[in-house]
Formats: C-alpha cells, sequence, structure tokens
C-alpha cells in the first residue's frame, strides 16, 4: 500500500484563502487610511491643486481644456490633461462644489490603495517575495508620511504613482517576454503614453523602455512601443505648440508650457542655470533624506546618515537593474529630470517614493545574503546592517511622529489660514 498525506488545518485554511485577498485587504487598509485623513480644507493650499480644480471645472462644464480663471479663458499647456480630465468626471458625478473636493481627495486615496497593490504585486512578480513579505513591503511604502501627504491633497501624484506600478509591471514583463508580440508593445505604448499625460515626468517610463529594448536588440520592437506612445503624446504637444504666448509674460510661469518656462530660463542665465540647479536640488533632496531617515539625530550629524543610506542604495542599485531592468533606468532617468529641473524637488521625490524606499531596502536583503569568508569584508557586513536597521529606525521614528502630529496636514492648514479671507 502505498501512504497518503493528508493536507493539514493550517495548510488546507491557507489554500482557501483566495490569492486576490491579501492584496485587496492591503489596498484597502491603505484607502482606509487614506480616506480617514481627508479633510474638509478649501482648495488653493498648494497653488498646484486649485489650478487642476480650475481646468477640471473647465472640462466638466464643456470649456474645453481652458482657463477659466484668466480673462478670456485662454487655452491651458501649463499640465498635461490627465488628471484634470479624471476629475472632471468626478466633477460630472458630484456638482455641488465646493462639496465635491472631499471627493476629488477620495479619489486619491482609491489611487494610493491601487498603488498599494501595485506594490505588493510588483513584489512579488520581481522579486520573488512570499505573500505575507510583499504585503507588509507594500503596507511600509504606501502608508509613510511622504505619501499620506500628497495623497491628502488634490495633487496628481497618486493617480502618476497608481498607473506606474503597474505599467512597469507590464513593460518588464514584455521586456522578458518573446520578441514581435506588437499587440503587448502598442498596448503598453498607449498605457505609458497616458501616464506621461498624467504628469510629464512619465516620459522617464518611455525613455527607459525604448532603450532597454535597444539593448536587447529588439529595434523593431522599441519602434513599434516609440509609435504608439507617439500617437498618444503628440496631440497634447500639439495643443500646446498651437496655443503658445496666450497669457501675458509676467504669467508664463504659471500658466504656459514647462518647455517655454525652461527655454527662457536658459536665455537668461545660459547653460549655468543647470549647474546652480542641480547644486540646489542635490541640497535640498539630502536635506530631505536626513530628516526622512535621521531624525532622531541631533541636526548638525545628521548628515552622516547618507553614507551608509548611498551605499545601501547603490548595493541595492544591484539586484533592481538585474530583475527590473526597466524600473531601474525609469529612475534612473527621472531623478536626472528631477536634479536638473529649477524646482523644489521633495515633491517629485515623494511621488515615487516607493521605489526611493525600496532600493535601499534591496541593498540590505543583498547584504543579508551574503557570506564573505574574509573577516574584513565579514565586519563590513556587520557594520552595513547594523546601519540599514538604524535607518529603518529613523525613517519608523519619523513616522511615528508624524501620524501623532499628523504632518500630511500641516501643508494644507498652514497655507488655508492664508486663503481663509
Amino acid at each position: 500500500m502505498t501512504a497518503t498525506t493528508f493536507p493539514t488545518k493550517a495548510a488546507s485554511t491557507t489554500r482557501s484563502i483566495p490569492a486576490w485577498a491579501l492584496p485587496a485587504f492591503v489596498g484597502a487598509v491603505v484607502f482606509v487610511v487614506g480616506a480617514l485623513i481627508v479633510d474638509g480644507l478649501p482648495v488653493g493650499v498648494t497653488h498646484d491643486d486649485s489650478m487642476y480644480v480650475v481646468l477640471a471645472k473647465s472640462l466638466a462644464t464643456g470649456h474645453g481644456y481652458r482657463w477659466l480663471n484668466l480673462p478670456g479663458a485662454p487655452p491651458a499647456t501649463h499640465y498635461p490633461p490627465g488628471y484634470p480630465a479624471v476629475l472632471a468626471l468626478l466633477w460630472l458625478m458630484f456638482p455641488a462644489f465646493p462639496a465635491s473636493v472631499v471627493a476629488f481627495k477620495l479619489a486619491n486615496a482609491a489611487f494610493m490603495g491601487l498603488a498599494a497593490v501595485g506594490v505588493f504585486a510588483y513584489a512579488r512578480a520581481r522579486f520573488g517575495m512570499n505573500e505575507r513579505g510583499a504585503a507588509i513591503l507594500a503596507l511600509l511604502l504606501t502608508l509613510g508620511i511622504p505619501t499620506l501627504t500628497l495623497g491628502a491633497l488634490v495633487m496628481s501624484e497618486p493617480l502618476f504613482l497608481a498607473l506606474l506600478i503597474p505599467t512597469l509591471i507590464g513593460a518588464e514583463r514584455v521586456i522578458d517576454g518573446e520578441p514581435g508580440r506588437w499587440r503587448e508593445l502598442l498596448l503598453l505604448g498607449v498605457i505609458a503614453g497616458a501616464l506621461t499625460l498624467i504628469r510629464t515626468q512619465g516620459i522617464a517610463l518611455i525613455g527607459a523602455t525604448a532603450v532597454v529594448l535597444c539593448t536587447r536588440r529588439r529595434l523593431r520592437d522599441a519602434a513599434v512601443f516609440a509609435a504608439a506612445t507617439l500617437a498618444m503624446v503628440m496631440p497634447w504637444q500639439i495643443w500646446v505648440s498651437t496655443h503658445a504666448g496666450v497669457v501675458p509674460a509676467a504669467m508664463s510661469g504659471n500658466y504656459e508650457s514647462y518647455g517655454a518656462w525652461l527655454r527662457a530660463g536658459l536665455h537668461d542665465a545660459g547653460p549655468a542655470l543647470f549647474v546652480r540647479t542641480a547644486l540646489r536640488t542635490t541640497r535640498e533632496i539630502a536635506q530631505n533624506l536626513e530628516v526622512l531617515f535621521a531624525v532622531v539625530l541631533p541636526p548638525a550629524v545628521r548628515v552622516a546618515a547618507l553614507l551608509p543610506l548611498g551605499i545601501l542604495a547603490v548595493i541595492g542599485a544591484r539586484p533592481l537593474w538585474r530583475r527590473s531592468p526597466v524600473a531601474a533606468l525609469f529612475l534612473g532617468l527621472y531623478f536626472a529630470m528631477v536634479i536638473f529641473w529649477p524646482f523644489p524637488p521633495s515633491r517629485f521625490v515623494w511621488a515615487v517614493w516607493p521605489f526611493v524606499a525600496l532600493v535601499p531596502l534591496l541593498g540590505q536583503r543583498e547584504l543579508l545574503a551574503w557570506h564573505p569568508s574574509l573577516k574584513s569584508w565579514r565586519a563590513a557586513r556587520a557594520t552595513m546592517l547594523i546601519a540599514g536597521v538604524l535607518l529603518a529606525v529613523g525613517y519608523s521614528v519619523y513616522n511615528v511622529r508624524g501620524y501623532r502630529r499628523q504632518w500630511w496636514a500641516s501643508i494644507p492648514v498652514a497655507m488655508s489660514r492664508n486663503i481663509d479671507p
């Protein structure tokens, strides 16, 4: 007789749980947290949020993509239309403004929940994490103060992140798949183009995907993908180019295209503009990371935390490139844009915060799996592992303080005091 093995009670219970249940739970938790911090404060606290709402109203009321707040309602060319179009759909469903602002903020909470599900799926698909580990990672990376702060405002970052992660998963699958799957390439190109119409920085994903396809000698696939993205993005670029100079020059920085604004800056300051910008943005990014990961240290020595954080990020870049080359190159191109873009960088860093925090975590994971034979390397490994734990403790303390003091509301509350009258 052959022995028959029956599943244990624990094993059968585990199998009875649907595969979608845990990621759905993760998304629901993030949505609930995001919904609980929704406030009734007006839009306009960060300037951009009010601009998005003006454009949403213009679309929802049949005026087209125009600045209704300006004399003559000139065509809008400053922000791509993706996020205002989503708000316009919500406006049609909830037309009672300003009460509808709550619906806009709840939508962002839903987008953050979708982003959390995306992080879960990404960790499982690209790094082979088990379900429990992927769920914990998704919650940690999407419930931090950086993502909550952006999610509490009527801003485009939550929608961008919610679409970015599944697009990256799809891009990696196309890279791993057989050449010549034109339907998949066309779909990926359309989605990547749509991402760029939500936030212009999505162009980094287009560039990353095309470059990786070219490095794999899949030039025809790269051309098909590029053609699809071009078909999506070109109408917006035509709109921008045909409606240039429609507002007075003094208002162009807020209402004209970013390209015209940057060209004007280069005309006045020359290439030195990029050098000065890079020095300033890198300093501001460093200061931001110091606070996030070393808030427990005195301000004078917080900069010391950047060294182990940088080392862990460099170590983590290797498995990221090996297992997710499109994401690795996307981050590289994205941060090149952030560093040389003459604008405060914190918002751009927080827009992709789950990936920013993921890279040093991958570095810590690599060190845990590394067992060197030399005593000196073992000592270096132990030092870096301890440093990684201390950085995690610092980040945890920052978030605990942030939850206690409701830091996600600090910007809206402070700014609303200025616009209440």
